[in-house]
């Protein structure tokens, strides 16, 4: 879970899963916005774009957002994230663009940064 701490009034939290239930998958994402809670199911592999730039999220990248495997753009320049990309952005078929800029982000491993240059 990441959260936006930019003050109390505006806190923003999101969370994203995914599994399987007699072979159909199952995608849910909740966003909590000012204590409402906006629940999305099922449309997830419709997301072509993200654009989360500069939102205050602190933490690492939620490696679930790989698993939006239609997803072409994402962008998440200008936050506070720290750590690691994750691996499994390497294995994104769909994903011609992304924008890092602005975080404290360790490089990829270079397993993954092979995967993406395929």
């Amino acid at each position: 879970m990441t959260t936006n701490d930019n003050s109390h009034d505006a806190l923003i939290s999101y969370g994203f899963s995914m599994g399987m239930v007699e072979n159909e998958q199952l995608e849910s994402a909740m966003l909590v916005i000012k204590g409402q809670i906006v629940e999305y199911g099922t449309i997830l592999r419709l997301v072509k774009s993200i654009d989360l730039s500069r939102n205050n999220f602190l933490g690492e990248i939620p490696k679930e957002v790989t698993s939006l495997q239609g997803l072409q753009l994402l962008n998440l320049s200008f936050n506070t994230f720290i750590g690691r990309i994750p691996e499994s952005i390497g294995v994104m078929g769909s994903l011609e663009s992304m924008d890092f800029s602005g975080n404290q982000l360790s490089s990829l491993s270079y397993r993954a940064s092979m995967l993406l240059v395929l």
